[in-house]
């Protein structure tokens, strides 16, 4: 197929538009790469609360200002009306939103209320009513995690023949999430098996649908964020439930590696830091890692270790490893530990111990700041990310973007973009480790502390890290391969 895929992008999170959390950036990030490669890739989302207050934002109508669709009820069905507005993001790439009082633009969040379900279902129909109109004729819809799979399901019931022609891509972000009601609360008898047209709407507003499962069922290729993701994910231990039907469905289940946006994270341009620095000029590193002590109250040496932790509070990210294991070294090795997140009342709990007890040795923000982030990844020399699971993670492409040297769990993305530290063939990027546990992480850890004194051996790998290329060019590249698959797969069934 010579002919370049034309692509609606289906996700519920775009940056500049709106963010919760990492399904913006990789949004954001995706429609850009494929945008250079030319391919006509256009976004459609919501029409949030929050959309609208943003400033200098504008919005265009080309004349869908009053259509409907019909919300299946178990008694009647209910019309609910909504137009369709446009607008453009940075490199000028259209987005269509879907405008609604009642679901979308009179809520100030995103995510979390009681008709979650039916706000996803109505997003899903207005969707194919939009496609029906014909302003973007589309050759593949791409959806994104559990909120947009009653999509694939909808489409594969379509009686418009257009809409029949179109592949359907679905991309898993994280499998935990399952769909908009608590799937964990379903018995076995009532568990959704995701077969069949979806069921209506009850009237108490209960829906029993994995929607995860019905996009994964419905969709012409599954996709992940890593490879290794795609690969864990076919078991009990990580498939949370889903891992018997993935295996059936595993010839059409894709791993690609997320990128990192290289022109945002840049030491060598970043107004965030103290000193901007690149792999030319790294005794800058020396100069923010001073400069951050004295604003965090440490003792002031540019030779001591600097380990540090940016994320959320969680026991995904490892702060059950990394809390009792930094604790138990300060008697016996010279560093420094730093962090910033926010989290979970135990975590932060112990980590404000932590600089209660260690003044002059651990300090951290107990909030989240972009700032404070950045002067971290830029200050440290290792940098601590011991997830439990990762479907991919961009804290460790950051930190090496940085020159800061990771420590991870063999997991997911991290296993896929962090490569075992090798110092006698001058390989590697990181310290790995396998199991979740104290005893493993200290070992990566001392390991990565005695490197660090041999001060050589270590600016050759600040180096090379930070020479490393974590662009989403690769990636983009594999995702067009994939949409050409998917139509090709589509086009043998129809």
């Amino acid at each position: 197929m010579r002919k370049k895929p034309t692509v609606l992008f289906v996700t519920t999170e775009i940056n500049p538009l709106v963010k919760v959390g990492g399904l913006a950036d990789f949004s954001a990030l995706l429609v850009k790469a494929m945008k250079s490669l030319k391919v006509d890739i256009r976004v459609i989302l919501p029409y949030y609360g929050l959309i609208g207050e943003a400033k200098n934002f504008k919005t265009t109508s080309f004349g869908l200002d009053n259509l409907s669709v019909n919300l299946p009820l178990t008694d009647k069905e209910i019309e609910e009306k909504f137009s369709i507005l446009e607008t453009k993001i940075p490199n000028n790439i259209p987005v269509y939103l879907v405008f609604n009082k009642e679901f979308f633009s009179d809520r100030s969040n995103v995510y979390g209320y009681r008709d979650d379900a039916k706000r996803w279902y109505f997003f899903a129909l207005a969707i194919i009513e939009f496609l029906k109109k014909n302003i973007f004729s589309c050759e593949v819809i791409h959806c994104n995690d559990a909120v947009t799979g009653f999509l694939p399901n909808l489409m594969h019931f379509e009686k418009d023949r257009q809409l029949l022609k179109i592949a359907r891509v679905f991309t898993i972000h994280n499998i935990s999430y399952q769909g908009s009601t608590s799937a964990k609360n379903f018995s076995e008898v009532k568990k959704d098996q995701g077969s069949g047209k979806l069921p209506p709407f009850s009237n108490d507003e209960t829906y029993l649908a994995n929607t995860l499962k019905r996009g994964i069922i419905y969709s012409d290729i599954i996709s992940t964020v890593s490879e290794n993701y795609a690969r864990e994910i076919l078991t009990p231990e990580y498939g949370m439930g889903l891992e018997k039907l993935l295996l059936e469905l595993r010839t059409k289940l894709i791993g690609i590696t997320n990128g990192l946006d290289t022109e945002y994270f840049n030491p060598k341009t970043d107004q965030n830091l103290y000193y901007r620095y690149d792999s030319s000029s790294i005794n800058k590193k020396l100069k923010n890692k001073v400069s951050l002590q004295n604003d965090f109250g440490l003792r002031e040496n540019a030779e001591i270790p600097l380990i540090g932790f940016i994320g959320r509070f969680t026991s995904q990210k490892g702060l059950e490893l990394i809390i009792p294991t930094v604790e138990r070294l300060m008697s016996k090795l010279e560093f420094q530990f730093v962090f910033v997140g926010d989290g979970d009342f135990y975590y932060t709990q112990e980590l404000y111990r932590l600089s209660r007890k260690f003044p002059k040795r651990i300090a951290g923000y107990l909030a989240n700041s972009r700032t404070i982030a950045r002067r971290i990844y830029a200050a440290s020399d290792i940098f601590l990310y011991p997830s439990r699971f990762e479907p991919c993670g961009i804290a460790q492409l950051i930190a090496m973007r940085y020159g800061s040297i990771p420590i991870v769990r063999k997991t997911g993305g991290l296993a896929d973009t962090v490569e075992e530290m090798d110092v006698n063939k001058n390989k590697g990027t990181g310290f790995l480790f396998e199991d979740f546990s104290e005893t493993d992480f200290l070992i990566a850890l001392v390991k990565a502390l005695s490197l660090y004194s041999d001060r050589n051996i270590w600016q050759k790998i600040v180096k090379r890290v930070m020479e490393k290329d974590f662009s989403w060019q690769a990636s983009a590249q594999k995702y067009l391969l994939l949409y050409k698959k998917a139509i090709k797969n589509h086009h043998q069934k129809i």
